[in-house]
Formats: structure tokens, C-alpha cells, sequence
């Protein structure tokens, strides 16, 4: 695999001050959630290459969202 394009960001970090997730699922599978945010100083840096192929890889921890899986990787897979 050759790397063709590499591609690092700041993820900032933040703090819920007020979150409410409802009870219900929307039709989409998801919570309706209503939350107050405020950022902080504290981020993650994210690194991406893209290679000659088609696909998606993630390297690191991440707590996952049920299937073992973070977020990146479900949403690659829609």
C-alpha cells in the first residue's frame, strides 16, 4: 500500500454542562438530545492517510459506540 495523502487535525474537546437525551429513538435509530457545551483548551490529533486503495482503517483507543467500532468507522460503513 503506498500512502498517496496525509491529513492531521485538532479535535477539540469539550465539556457537557447540561445534556438531555430522550427516551424515544427517532426514526433514524438515534436520540434526540438537547445539551449545553462549553470547549476547553484540551484536544485529540487526528491523523489520516489515504492510500491507493479503496477502505477505512483507525488505529488508537476509542470507547466505541456498541460494535466495537468508533464513530469514523460506522459512518464510513453507511
Amino acid at each position: 500500500m503506498t500512502v498517496t495523502k496525509k491529513l492531521t487535525i485538532s479535535s477539540s474537546g469539550k465539556i457537557n454542562l447540561y445534556l438531555n437525551v430522550s427516551k424515544t429513538l427517532r426514526v433514524d435509530g438515534y436520540h434526540e438530545i438537547k445539551s449545553i457545551m462549553q470547549s476547553i483548551s484540551l484536544a485529540d490529533e487526528l491523523n489520516f492517510e489515504i492510500y491507493n486503495n479503496y477502505g477505512l482503517s483507525r488505529h488508537g483507543s476509542t470507547n466505541g459506540n456498541g460494535n466495537g467500532n468508533g464513530i469514523s468507522i460506522t459512518c464510513n460503513n453507511i
